[in-house]
């Protein structure tokens, strides 16, 4: 189950992450003299939660092995970003970015587990799956307070950079491509153009005036 490392060293960085940021801020605002900390959780999450729906319908339309190792990139520069950083605002901005990263691999790792495992075998990697998610949350919290107490909190992030080196290298060599023949793609715009409106709006019209009922009217 070679072709499944990838996912399992995302799973890995990202559960150690969240547990592990979450031990190290009392020694950040401490030893960095950061003193708005929360946006180091905040700045995270919201940008998972934002780009989690985007990254999925980019990776269906534009290839999920494409953009998983996008995502890798993306929260490992991050990552080297966040230890790198001098002061409050610039961990804030970093984090956001791992957020982006890590909303990416949350997103496509499922997809590429299920195109890349048939049969008895998926049902093993998502049991590994499962299980390297619960062994992360757990190992986080002491990982955390060694890094803290032995190194730096910058280590926290640092320690994200050969996970991630490892992840990528392991997905070019091992995994296959796939995509969503029936992708829409990306909605650019949420609301539906003008012309839209007309026609549903001349449809609507002429339906009342024949007294065929109307989409959405009560009666």
């Amino acid at each position: 189950m070679v072709d499944a490392d990838g996912g399992r060293a995302r799973d890995v960085m990202l559960m150690l992450d969240l547990s592990v940021v979450n031990v190290a801020l009392p020694v950040i605002r401490q030893d960095a003299g950061f003193e708005e900390v929360q946006w180091v959780l905040d700045a995270y999450a919201l940008t998972l939660a934002v780009f989690l729906l985007t990254a999925g319908a980019l990776a269906d339309t534009l290839g999920r092995k494409k953009i998983f190792q996008v995502g890798f990139a993306v929260f490992t520069l991050a990552s080297l970003a966040c230890g790198e950083s001098d002061t409050g605002l610039a961990l804030d901005i970093s984090r956001g970015a791992q957020g982006v990263g890590g909303a990416v691999l949350f997103a496509v790792a499922p997809a590429l587990i299920s195109h890349q495992f048939h049969g008895r075998e998926r049902a093993v990697a998502f049991s590994v799956f499962g299980a390297i998610i619960g062994l992360a949350v757990a190992l986080g919290p002491l990982i955390g307070a060694a890094l803290v107490t032995t190194a730096s909190w910058r280590w926290i992030f640092y320690l994200n950079i050969p996970i991630g080196m490892f992840a990528i290298v392991i997905t070019a060599v091992f995994v296959r491509e796939s995509r969503d023949p029936r992708a829409r793609g990306v909605d650019v715009w949420p609301v539906p153009p003008p012309s839209s409106w007309r026609r549903t709006t001349s449809r609507t019209s002429s339906d009342s005036a024949l007294g065929r009922p109307v989409s959405g009217s009560c009666h």
